[in-house]
Formats: C-alpha cells, sequence, structure tokens
C-alpha cells in the first residue's frame, strides 16, 4: 500500500491465486484500500498452477482495465504463466507497471533453472523492469539476519538455517504472541487471561518490538515491517527502495527502471491506443486498388453503353436500366475507402448515404428490369397493356430511392450522429454512435431488404 502511494498509483489491478498465503494478501489489500485512498479496478484469481493458455482470459480483462499497474499475488509459476500469456496476446512493455509480493521474488533463480527456449523472448522484455517486495527478514545481507546465522552456526555447527528464512518469521511470531499475552497479563491480571473474561482488543495485544528478524510494528492489526523493493534488471536483482515500519519510503541510490526501459514514474491510467484503418496497411492499399480498379470498369462500361446506346445491339439492354444500375455500384464501391481512417460525424452520415442509396439504386434497376421482362413475355398482359416507355422506367428505377432519400432526410432532421470510442481487447476503435439507434436499425433494415422483398 505504502509503495503504492509513494509513485500515486490510486488505481490498480489484482491477480492473485487461490492459495491460503494469496488470498489472505488480496483480502488485506481489498479491505485497508479504500481508507488508503486506493481504488481496485479489476481483480482476479486463478489456480495455484496456472498454466499460461489458462490466464489469457486475465490478460483481456487487464487490457480492458483503465489501470495499467497490476499487484501480483503469488508464487513463482504464476508470474511466470501470467507473463507468459501476457507476451501471447502482445502486450506492450512500456505500457505497464508489475508489483509482485515476496512469494515470486526468488523468479529470477526460476528463470536461470528453466530450459532453454521455455521463456520467451517477448516474455523476457516484458518482465525486465517488474518490481518485488520482500521483507529484509528474508535477505541474507541483513544484519539481524546474519546474527542469527551466526549464532544457530555457533550452537550447531552449520548454516542449514539458510534453506529456511522463514523459520525467522515464525520466530519472531511467536515472540510476538508471547509478548501480547505479556501485555495483556500485565494489564488485565493472570486470571483474566486465562479464564478470558477480559475487554482487551487486537491493539492491546500488538505491541511492537525489536525482535531477532527485525523491528516488528503494527498499523491496525497489520504487521509493519521494513521492506525493500527490489528491481529486477536485466537478469539480477536490485535494491531500489527500502520502506520503512512509519510508513517512511527511502530512496538507496538506484536508479529504479520501470518496465520498458523507463526511468520516469509511469502514471498509473492507461492510455488506449487508436486503433483504425490506416492507408499504410498492405491489405488496405490491396483492397482500395481492386475498389479503384472495379470502379473504372464500371465507367467504361458505362462509357461503351452510353456511346452505342442507339446500336441494335446495346438498344434492346435498355439504358435507363443499366446507368442507375453502373451509378447504384459505383457508389457502393466507394464504401470502403469510406472505412479508412478515423471517423468523424460526416464520414458516419456519408456512409449510410452512400450505402442505402447506392445498393437502392442498383436493386430497384433490377427489380424494374425484372418486371419489364415479365410484361414483355406475358403475352395476356401485353396485348391489353401500354408500351413501358423511357420516361415510366426511370420512374419506376427513382421511387424506391426517392422513397428513402425522403426518409433518410428526416432521419438527419430528428436526430443526429456523434462518433464514441469503443474498447476492444486494449484498443479504443472509434465508432459511428445515432441519436435515435432504432430508427436507423429500422431505415438500414428497409433499405437493405425493400428492394429485394419487392
Amino acid at each position: 500500500m505504502t509503495l503504492l502511494q509513494y509513485y500515486n498509483w490510486t488505481t490498480v489491478n489484482v491477480v492473485a491465486s487461490r492459495d491460503t498465503y494469496a488470498t489472505g494478501l488480496s483480502t488485506s489489500l481489498h479491505n485497508d484500500a479504500p481508507a488508503q485512498g486506493i481504488n481496485i479496478a479489476t481483480s482476479w484469481d486463478c489456480a495455484y498452477h496456472s498454466k499460461p493458455s489458462e490466464m489469457a482470459g486475465i490478460i483481456q480483462g487487464l487490457l480492458n482495465s483503465p489501470s495499467r499497474v497490476v499487484v501480483v499475488m503469488g508464487d513463482v509459476n504464476i508470474v511466470y504463466a501470467l507473463f507468459m500469456a501476457g507476451a501471447a496476446a502482445g502486450l506492450v512493455p512500456s505500457e505497464w507497471v508489475w508489483i509482485c509480493t515476496e512469494g515470486a521474488a526468488g523468479f529470477p533463480l526460476f528463470l536461470s533453472g528453466l530450459p532453454p527456449g521455455n521463456f520467451s523472448q517477448a516474455a523476457a522484455k516484458l518482465v525486465d523492469g517488474i518490481m518485488f517486495m520482500n521483507p529484509v527478514e528474508g535477505i541474507p545481507s541483513a544484519p539481524r539476519y546474519q546474527q542469527a546465522v551466526a549464532q544457530w552456526q555457533g550452537v550447531y555447527g552449520n548454516t542449514d538455517i539458510f534453506q529456511c528464512p522463514y523459520c525467522f518469521f515464525f520466530h519472531s511470531c511467536l515472540e510476538a504472541h508471547v509478548r501480547g499475552v505479556l501485555a495483556l497479563a500485565q494489564k488485565y491480571g493472570p486470571a483474566a487471561v486465562v479464564a478470558r473474561s477480559h475487554s482487551a482488543t487486537l491493539v492491546d495485544y500488538l505491541v511492537p518490538f525489536d525482535s531477532s528478524t527485525g523491528p516488528v510494528a503494527y498499523v491496525g492489526a497489520n504487521r509493519k515491517g521494513v521492506y525493500q523493493v527490489l528491481n529486477y534488471l536485466d537478469g539480477a536483482m536490485v535494491t531500489a527502495l527500502t520502506i520503512h515500519p512509519n510508513g517512511v519510503v527511502e530512496p538507496t541510490g538506484s536508479t529504479i527502471r520501470f518496465p520498458g526501459n523507463r526511468t520516469e514514474v509511469p502514471d498509473w491510467a492507461t492510455v488506449y491506443p487508436l486503433g483504425f484503418i490506416s492507408w499504410r496497411e498492405p491489405m488496405i492499399a490491396v483492397t482500395v486498388a481492386l475498389a479503384a480498379s472495379t470502379g473504372l470498369v464500371i465507367f467504361a462500361t458505362a462509357w461503351v453503353l452510353v456511346y452505342y446506346r442507339k446500336t441494335r445491339r446495346v438498344r434492346h439492354l435498355g439504358l435507363q436500366l443499366l446507368l442507375p444500375l453502373v451509378i447504384g455500384l459505383s457508389v457502393v464501391g466507394m464504401m470502403p475507402m469510406m472505412q479508412i481512417g478515423k471517423f468523424t460525424p460526416l464520414m458516419c452520415a456519408l456512409q449510410n448515404w452512400l450505402l442505402l442509396i447506392g445498393q437502392t439504386l442498383y436493386l430497384s434497376a433490377i427489380l424494374v428490369k425484372t418486371y419489364r421482362v415479365y410484361r414483355v413475355h406475358d403475352n395476356r398482359i401485353l396485348a391489353t397493356s401500354k408500351s413501358l416507355r423511357t420516361r415510366n422506367i426511370i420512374a419506376r428505377v427513382l421511387t424506391l430511392p426517392f422513397l428513402l432519400t425522403v426518409m433518410m432526410v428526416f432521419e438527419n432532421i430528428s436526430s443526429s450522429t456523434s462518433t464514441a470510442l469503443e474498447l476492444v481487447d486494449g484498443q479504443s476503435h472509434v465508432i459511428c454512435v445515432f441519436s435515435q439507434p432504432l430508427a436507423h436499425t429500422v431505415l438500414v433494415s428497409t433499405g437493405g431488404t425493400v428492394p429485394i422483398l419487392q
């Protein structure tokens, strides 16, 4: 908590393994965070021995979080699986801050024991710069630790105690319990303590003292000792900060490097990259080239039909039907270009007009052409009907586009079109927003289906 306040990381994410150690830490953080001004944006739990594939859902959740500071509570296996999944998802190191609890402080040793190739280069770049919280009592170079080891060696003739640093914590906990019971006995009397007939609180029981593993202090009901913040850099741990029991954070003189080789303190807030279709993308260039080529072919075809409109081979095709068909296809063919770049309200409105008017034009032309063939080939109707003249055909072709235009004008008058950001897999995308979504849906459905149904 002190580290989060020190760097003003007021909104964080929590990832904890489902075991007694991590669950206890996570519960404590969730309980204490509001009073300390810390907001938990997202909280995730995972199995104790999770695989990278099982972390994919957590990574996707973190991508959509408003914070880029992640507190990881678990052992080295959780850290390994999380970063392998993060690398597979393409996380950018410079966009994140990772804080791991003491249970994962042996991560460098864990990595050195992995077979070659079991930790990807992308994951290694993601890990470089993360921080580990570690109590001073568990660091072999601490004076009190060394003193205890020397006493052990003097009695037993070996340094086996080095293999069990948590033995010191266990010793301190026992001493804290004894001191607490003695404090209650002095205040309420031994008989009251034995009979448990006193009104003592947890604060009466928790007595600060200087143990063999370092100062034992409390904040509320939580032990608060001396901690060091270890910065993982280029495969080694560097002590960056010391956090004292009174909450004072003391820099050690080493320049802390955050992920992405940054030295400035990152902000907790997420800066979502803006995702949009760019002209520079190869597939987009190919798509636009194909659309442009198709448009040129359509216009060339239209020119040939107009130029030879009086010839016998072209005249029977019905130029008054083919031209709306060509124009409609050309207008719809412009749609791929309208999807490129950052959307604006004008682009959103133009997309609707181009798509609906274009498709209605060519569908209406096909509809009227089909109707004309029906009139000509049905002798019974042909015998009693008048011939379809050019103006009659054009009027029929333009009827549906005219009605649709009236509907679209009404929609633009009665509602507004704007843009908004939509979050998808850690990227923000500009989308079109209509103030009357139901009316817009009806309009699009009508414009696309009426010509076909007719």
